[in-house]
């Protein structure tokens, strides 16, 4: 499997760095789990430490779609994306306005709702995925 990462830039992964703490605000999740999140995403995308200082979070929804729209590949904007889902159902929880936060930022960019769908449906799949597995652990104990 292809990871995005390797195939971005530093600009993008800045970018991607950026967008991962935007949606980390957005849940209210304690300042250690978002930290505990980054370093392992900061560790993945092998970003130094003056990239890392640059990525500060966006600020506002519109500093958010202007950046990501820079970015010319589609793949790389459905990346940031799929990794934004994926950290706002985490807790396996999300609220009404994560989502349509979500959405907002994924049209906003361009990528179609169908798309922003199947990033939805995928990561539901994963967390039934991971629960089977833990209930054919525990069950029958």
């Amino acid at each position: 499997m292809i990871e995005f990462y390797e195939t971005m830039s530093d600009a993008e992964k800045v970018i991607c760095l950026q967008a991962l703490k935007f949606v980390l605000l957005l849940e209210n999740r304690t300042l250690k789990d978002n930290e505990k999140y980054l370093k392992k995403k900061i560790s993945e995308f092998g970003m130094n430490k003056a990239l890392v200082s640059e990525a500060t979070a966006f600020k506002t929804k519109e500093e958010f779609i202007r950046t990501v729209k820079k970015i010319t590949s589609i793949r790389i904007k459905r990346f940031i994306l799929r990794e934004m889902v994926m950290i706002a159902v985490y807790d396996y929880e999300i609220k009404d306005d994560e989502i349509a936060a979500l959405y907002e930022l994924g049209l906003g960019v361009g990528i179609n709702q169908e798309k922003i769908n199947d990033f939805f449906l995928w990561v539901a799949q994963g967390i039934e995925w991971r629960l089977e597995g833990l209930k054919l652990v525990e069950e029958d104990i």
